[in-house]
């Protein structure tokens, strides 16, 4: 806490990193600029309460270039990133199950989502989730720019889906294929 981490994790395998552990406030208040950069970070977090992840911290370039299919699977994220940078988190990595079967509430509360998932497949971003404030009073100008979103929310409450946001270019130059399907 209150901590500099910012090559936490660098080129190194994370896969089973606190697996089944309680880590609601890693990296609170800390400089995570670079966490996980070029890693595996598979079932980072997995089954585990992520609550406050990262709060007030500088995620911009967490995960970049990384490997993070299951990051939070099964995990409560209800305040990751909150009041955070998280303008390139997931930039050019391969997010597909990113957040299934979690509780995304206020995923990115408050926060620059700018270039979330930028050039990422995001395919099964939030399947079977809650994004009820998803994005809420954000930046979603380029969200998903270059991206495959087949299924992105599919079967997911999306109640409040960008409220009070900024959604330019949502979706921009992507695969929307069944956006909104069974929604």
């Amino acid at each position: 806490m209150r901590c500099d981490l910012r090559n936490f994790g660098e080129k190194c395998d994370l896969r089973n990193f606190e697996e089944r552990c309680e880590v609601r406030n890693f990296g609170g208040m800390c400089d995570l600029r670079n966490f996980g950069e070029r890693c595996d970070l598979r079932n980072f977090g997995m089954r585990c309460d992520l609550r406050n992840f990262g709060e007030k911290c500088d995620l911009r370039n967490f995960g970049k270039r990384c490997e993070v299919r299951n990051f939070g699977g099964m995990c409560d994220l209800r305040n990751f990133g909150g009041m955070c940078d998280l303008r390139n988190f997931g930039g050019m990595c391969d997010l597909r199950n990113f957040g299934m079967r979690c509780d995304l509430r206020n995923f990115g509360g408050m926060c620059d989502l700018r270039n979330f998932g930028g050039m990422c497949d995001l395919r099964n971003f939030g399947e079977k989730c809650d994004l009820r404030n998803f994005g809420e009073r954000c930046d979603l100008r380029n969200l998903g720019g270059r991206c495959d979103l087949r299924n992105f929310g599919m079967r997911c409450d999306l109640r409040n889906f960008g409220e009070r946001c900024e959604v330019r270019n949502f979706g921009g130059m992507c695969d929307l294929k069944n956006f909104w399907r069974y929604v």
